[in-house]
């Protein structure tokens, strides 16, 4: 499975295709819900560690896959987030996703090539774990 190529570029869910994802020097997809609580505490983290590497150019680009029961939960969410998000309704590439990344708990974070294919499927606590959360995303330019 390749890339989705229709994503959300913002909260109120204005459609964009890839290529600001494709161009990023680090790709992630990030699943994660808002009735999680690790989750809820990582994603501000995750956005803060966002914006600091994007400040100059876009070096770092995510795609949010909810697992959120309700659209206004996932658009109440999503609301947090500075990336790109698969739409809430896009249930088929949701589970594919999910599956093609063997995603069994969140929040996940699984950094990708172009192609999708897993450089790293623990980026979450690589991140949670890190002292410099940021140079571990320059390092993870490395794989690429």
């Amino acid at each position: 499975m390749s890339i989705p190529t229709k994503l959300l570029s913002d909260s109120k869910g204005t459609a964009t295709d890839n290529s600001s994802f494709l161009s990023a020097k680090v790709k992630a997809f990030y699943f994660t819900a808002h009735w999680c609580p690790p989750c809820r505490v990582f994603t501000p983290f995750l956005a803060e560690i966002y914006k600091e590497v994007n400040k100059k150019e876009k070096e770092f680009e995510i795609i949010f896959v909810s697992s959120d029961k309700s659209k206004s939960e996932y658009e109440s969410y999503f609301e947090e987030m500075p990336w790109l998000a698969v739409p809430f309704d896009d249930s088929e590439t949701i589970k594919k996703l999910k599956t093609k990344y063997f995603v069994s708990g969140i929040p996940t974070l699984v950094i990708v090539d172009n192609e999708g294919n897993v450089l790293n499927e623990d980026g979450y606590l690589e991140l949670s774990q890190s002292d410099d959360p940021v140079e571990t995303i320059n390092d993870w330019k490395s794989l690429y």
